[in-house]
């Protein structure tokens, strides 16, 4: 090869390109794209997100994600023109002059193309270099741009370049080739992000971010995949020599190049074959533990009483000992002792003091031939040695969960990881099965499996390679060279934690609370510089906001040795989202594990600075501003059930919608309030998971009552509907919304429990039974307690519950409150039907202070009620679980309320309590002098805004009914939402939109037979006051007034235009009385209204006024 040739092309090819003012244009706009958002995203100062600049390899990872992006869309728009340029004499008249040889040619050619894309690269990365460390808070490390563009971008560009030569050269159309490629990219950028790679040439789906502890998530696989495309693409360029239309100098030249590119794309296939072959050879391993683990799920196991471990670590190996103790508590004998233990382990001994048993090993499950009689115990040694399956740790998540992102941010992918064994770092939780269990923590598959096997733990450290060792319970030290840990009470599970930590801690009451970090990870003491450990501690005690939750939590911490220990550990520990009452992965009994850096935190509460400007305006010290803000977020962060992805990030890269709620991993309260015994029902086997439930909710079911409930409430009522619980529980549900089901269902069942009892009473027995039963207890013995003790038929109320489909129709009306005249009590007062052939169960509940007065009663077939409370109260709710749409109403009670009700007299006034009154169901039919359409009916009509084919897919894929949210901006065409004030017989909603010029219209049709005169009356719903600073973006502006609604009545000869200022209730309002003639009529309400109101349009009713004889 002539070097001077080559250099000469590539040269020229660099002259060209760079002259091209469309392809100017086009980089322009790419670079000044990605600074502008970078600049957005990661270096406005304290409004930047803290997921988006947390660690070093942020901003470099974030640069070369854009740029991948941009240079991909830039070569499949000007390389596809390689060929037509070729045809043209002037563009490479001085190349053609010299005797330059088509490989070389080529070579060259396409060199100065890649090396023009490399120069712009690096010109980014200085860029991203620049705003990193001038005007950005993330940490700086050079090599990670270096890594990025070697193994990230250089490899797409060599792909994309290699195909769209191809491409181009064999169609002969740049339109063909430009289509073929902007479809690839397409389905590369957008329907492969949660695969596992090996079709993804831009490499955005692949484990690719650093930590500071752990490093590359996974290098070689990683390394592999970017090598696949990188010699697939050096491959279609050599072999492009072909595609020349130019004569050869030497066609055995020709035929050795394309050999050797032929040999390029051959290896770079294998290496994808290899990709493959590991992952199918990893999901084969996972199906066969989980097939074992359905081969076993219904063999019955022993209790582990005691389980006295002795760890060692060498390098990345472990050896284990353990002394376990063994005992049957199930009503039969045992023939052999199951235990399960991570396939990784191999088993080196296995006695029962210094005789060896016989044992099989099955993968995960280890059968010892072991004969074991009803309530008789056996100690069991047992030596172990090996390393830990990741593979086994996965076998609970569907596929599709593996390759996700653990964290909230879907283009930074810090990949899943179970376990770390290392000398830096040391992590082994009881999901990987590190010692032998008898139950395991979960089970594929089955969605209420509550794991509970609570033991005496004791465990010998020898030889530690890290520096701090953190496990549960008392530490101590025997000599230099064994770390203890005792725990003072049984728990379910063990972990092991070690790494180069330091830490800081507060004390409450003799009770620790320790957070260990990562050497020079100390980035949230810049959020308190004037706040001290004490004053934390006293601002904490002191503090109204959370006084009601630190009783809670000392008393829940009392099982942990009175210490929580928060650890930081690798953003590439798996977050796992199964179903758990319980703890997770993120939450074992008495430790936290947190996300690196505070990734997935909501650090930004703390980086809020207006936040905290607000309260030092209004006269907090600086001390007390710091801590509150600490309150709040620890308020939130660790005891919410649910956080919410807020940022402007999630907008654009999320995965999910903005403001749409996800799982917490960090809610401590499952923990805190652990029991230590299982209800066991072989019928119900869901039945203990339902309890514990109740029993994590106590406070809230005592004490508050639920005043909104949430779009998935309604959701998971909407689901229920013509559904058993086990129907339910056998379908493949996210874990958010199981939870939201069963906590419907376990409310429910509380209302079945306490139809003849108080909450409060209910729970003080089943303490006192589980403090009876510290381990264990049966379905018989625990109904026969409740029978004795309450009066409870526990198993016939848990046969109708179990078997309740939900698909009653109730009919609830005329709810309001009214002050009693000369008495400081108030009357809520309800009117209830059952249109359904079976009976429903009604619950009924006000607040009264801080506790909840209940009254719960089955409504028969064909019955109707009206329910009245005489008490001091401040709401008052009617809940039923049926296919009423929504299923509860609320009536609120204060001072603002009741001053403008007339107050009722009663002679005599009667005394507090519960009044259940009979009514004939004509009460519930319409008035014969009444017409009424409401929305849900086939006669209301909706005229919506013109929409082209987008805009029509997009509503498509809305759901029927919507939450009027203020944060659903400009709703532009007619919406259904729910609502209790709205008007219906089961279903109650109304649609809205946000203001228009008119165009859209709402048409309520009816049809007289009967001419005469009649008032048109109206549903009017006002909601512009709530919603107007929200919907123009969240600023402040002043409340929109006068909100005007805009009626045409129709009477069957003539139209007349009517406009009405709704009043801040939801009542119906008069249009007016017309002369209606005989046929169609029709009312019509048109969007006419400013942009930043709601329009409501629910019901009409056409009421006659003159006699019906006439």
């Amino acid at each position: 090869m002539k070097w001077s040739h080559f250099l000469l092309t590539a040269r020229q090819e660099i002259k060209l390109i760079s002259r091209n003012g469309t392809w100017q244009v086009f980089v322009f706009i790419a670079l000044s794209g990605i600074v502008s958002l970078q600049v957005v995203f990661q270096c406005i100062g304290a409004n930047t997100d803290w997921g988006m600049i947390a660690s070093a390899a942020h901003m470099p990872y974030l640069n070369a994600y854009l740029f991948n992006i941009a240079q991909s869309l830039l070569i499949i728009f000007f390389i596809t023109d390689f060929f037509q340029r070729e045809k043209r004499e002037a563009w490479n008249a001085c190349i053609y002059t010299r005797p330059i040889e088509n490989n070389i040619y080529l070579c060259g050619k396409v060199m100065g193309i890649l090396c023009l894309y490399v120069i712009i690269n690096i010109f980014s990365i200085v860029t991203c270099c620049l705003l990193n460390l001038l005007v950005s808070d993330a940490p700086f490390y050079f090599p990670y741009y270096l890594f990025y563009l070697f193994t990230l971008t250089l490899p797409s560009l060599c792909f994309l370049t290699g195909l769209g030569l191809w491409l181009s050269g064999i169609t002969g159309s740049r339109f063909f080739a430009q289509t073929i490629l902007l479809v690839l990219w397409i389905v590369t950028a957008f329907f492969t992000p949660n695969t596992y790679g090996t079709l993804d040439f831009l490499g955005h789906s692949l484990p690719n971010m650093f930590s500071d502890i752990s490093g590359h998530p996974n290098l070689s696989s990683y390394l592999l995949q970017r090598s696949t495309y990188l010699l697939i693409g050096i491959g279609l360029i050599i072999t492009a020599v072909v595609l020349l239309h130019r004569k050869p100098n030497n066609p055995k030249h020709i035929r050795l190049q394309s050999s050797g590119g032929c040999l390029f794309i051959f290896i770079g296939i294998i290496s994808g074959f290899i990709i493959e072959f590991n992952y199918s050879k990893n999901e084969q391993a996972r199906e066969k533990f989980r097939k074992n683990y359905s081969f076993y799920e219904a063999t019955a196991s022993a209790h582990i009483k005691e389980h006295s471990i002795i760890f060692e670590q060498k390098k990345e190996k472990i050896f284990l000992k353990s002394d376990i103790v063994a005992k049957n508590l199930n009503p039969e004998p045992l023939t052999r002792i199951i235990l399960f233990l991570n396939p990784g382990l191999k088993i080196t001994s296995l006695r029962e003091g210094d005789h060896p048993l016989i044992y099989t090993r099955d993968n995960q499950t280890l059968s010892i031939q072991r004969f074991l009689h009803k309530g008789d115990s056996v100690h069991l040694q047992i030596e172990y040695e090996g390393y830990i399956d990741e593979n086994f740790c996965n076998i609970d998540q569907p596929k599709q969960k593996i390759h996700e992102s653990p964290l909230d941010y879907f283009i930074f992918r810090f990949g899943q990881k179970n376990s770390f064994i290392s000398d830096d770092f040391l992590l082994l939780t009881p999901y990987c099965i590190w010692y032998p269990t008898s139950i395991p923590p979960v089970l594929p598959g089955v969605s209420y499996f509550s794991y509970n096997d609570f033991t005496s733990f004791h465990l010998y450290v020898l030889h530690p390679r890290q520096t701090r060792i953190i496990s549960q319970g008392k530490k101590s030290y025997s000599g230099k060279d064994t770390i203890s840990f005792h725990p003072s009470h049984p728990i379910k599970g063990l972990s092991l934690c070690g790494g180069p930590y330091e830490s800081k801690y507060m004390e409450i009451r003799n009770s620790r609370i320790e957070l260990f970090y990562f050497k020079n990870h100390d980035f949230f003491s810049t959020y308190f510089r004037h706040t001290t450990g004490k004053d934390l501690q006293f601002e904490i005690q002191q503090n109204l906001l959370s006084a009601h939750r630190i009783d809670e939590f000392l008393q829940g911490i009392k099982q942990y040795d009175q210490q929580l220990l928060l650890l930081e550990i690798p953003a590439i520990f798996q977050k796992k989202e199964q179903f758990s009452i319980e703890c997770n992965n993120r939450i074992q009994p008495g430790l936290v594990f947190l996300s690196e850096l505070g990734i997935d935190m909501d650090i930004n509460h703390f980086r809020n600075t207006l936040s905290l400007k607000n309260m030092l305006r209004n006269g907090m010290s600086e001390t007390e501003a710091e801590a509150n803000l600490f309150i709040t977020w620890a308020s939130s962060f660790l005891t919410s059930d649910s956080k919410q992805n807020s940022t402007a990030i999630h907008q654009i890269f999320g995965k999910k919608q903005n403001f749409q709620n996800k799982p917490n991993p960090y809610n401590i309260l499952p923990m805190l309030h652990d029991t230590h015994t299982t209800l066991y029902s072989e019928k119900y086997p869901y039945l203990d998971l339902i309890i514990k439930l109740l029993l994590q909710e106590e406070s809230n079911l005592c004490q508050f009552v639920t005043i909104t409930p949430s779009p998935y409430e309604r959701e998971a009522r909407s689901f229920l509907q013509g559904k058993t619980i086990e129907e339910v529980l056998e379908q493949n549900l996210p874990s958010f919304f199981l939870r939201e089901i069963l906590k419907l269902k376990s409310e429910h069942l509380l209302d079945y429990l306490t139809t003849h009892t108080s909450r409060q009473k209910l729970f003080r027995l089943i303490h006192s039974i589980y403090t009876q039963y510290p381990h264990q207890i049966t379905f018989n013995p625990f109904t026969d307690i409740m029978e004795d003790s309450l009066r409870i038929n526990l198993k016939e109320i848990v046969y109708k519950w179990a078997t309740c489909k939900h698909d009653g129709l109730v009919q609830i009306k005329d709810g309001e409150i009214l002050p009693i005249f000369n008495s400081d009590l108030r009357m809520g007062k309800i009117k209830i039907s059952n249109n359904d052939k079976a009976e429903e169960l009604i619950s009924c509940q006000i607040s009264r202070g801080d506790s909840i007065v209940n009254h719960n009663f089955y409504l028969q077939p064909n019955e109707a009620k009206e329910v009245r409370i005489i008490d001091i109260f401040g709401f008052f709710k009617i809940n039923t679980l049926s296919k009423n749409i929504p299923g509860n109403l609320f009536l609120i009670s204060n001072p603002w309320t009741m001053a403008n009700k007339t107050p009722i007299k009663l002679d005599p006034i009667p005394g507090k309590g519960w009044y259940v009154l009979d009514l004939p169901l004509s009460e519930f039919d319409t008035p014969k002098n009444e017409i009424i359409v409401d929305n849900e009916d086939s006669t209301c009509f909706k005229i919506d805004l013109k929409q082209n084919l987008i805009q029509k897919l997009w509503e498509s894929r809305k759901k029927k009914y919507r939450d009027l949210n203020p944060l659903h901006k400009r709703t532009k065409s007619w919406t259904p939402t729910f609502s209790e004030n709205a008007y219906g017989k089961y279903i109650k909603n109304y649609l809205y939109k946000s203001g228009g010029d008119g165009t859209a219209k709402i048409i309520w049709e009816t049809y007289i037979n009967t001419p005469g005169e009649y008032e048109v009356m109206v549903m009017v719903h006002d909601r512009s006051p709530v919603t107007a600073s929200f919907i123009s973006g969240g600023t402040q502006q002043p409340e929109k007034k006068n909100l005007t609604y805009h009626y045409t009545v129709y009477t069957g000869k003539e139209e007349k235009t009517i406009e009405i200022t709704p009043k801040k209730t939801s009542a119906w309002v008069s249009l007016g009385k017309y002369h209606f003639h005989k046929g169609k009529v029709r009312t019509t309400l048109s969007d006419q209204g400013e942009a930043e109101q709601f329009i409501v349009a629910d019901a009409v009713k056409w009421v006659r006024t003159d006699s019906l004889e006439n």
